[in-house]
């Protein structure tokens, strides 16, 4: 059994061995959640070692959380805009299941 978790922290893939088909639910269950939980924390890992990384190429610490905050602002940014193309999304959808209904 294994989990891939993609870089935005979500379950990308899961593998399952044949054998876990001879496992009770209970098991089974327990099996994911330590195999995903498991490749969750890899991701961090392997997240916090660039971050590291990072901070460590600065010649003094400000410049390394100067970056730092550079990065949030745009993850913000991101976050932002992504909601509002969601949003103009949802409306596109609820217009066209309205028309459909009308029809």
């Amino acid at each position: 059994m294994s989990a891939v978790v993609g870089a935005d922290g979500l379950l990308e893939r899961l593998r399952l061995s044949p054998r876990t088909t001879r496992l009770d639910g209970a098991t089974l269950a327990d099996q994911i959640v330590a195999v995903v939980r498991a490749a969750q924390q890899d991701r961090l890992n392997r997240v916090d070692d660039i971050g590291d990384e990072a901070a460590g190429e600065g010649t003094d610490n400000d410049s390394a959380d100067f970056d730092v905050q550079e990065l949030i602002l745009r993850v913000e940014e991101l976050e932002f805009r992504a909601y509002g193309d969601l949003s103009r999304m949802n409306a596109v959808l609820d217009e066209t299941l309205r028309r459909l209904d009308d029809a």
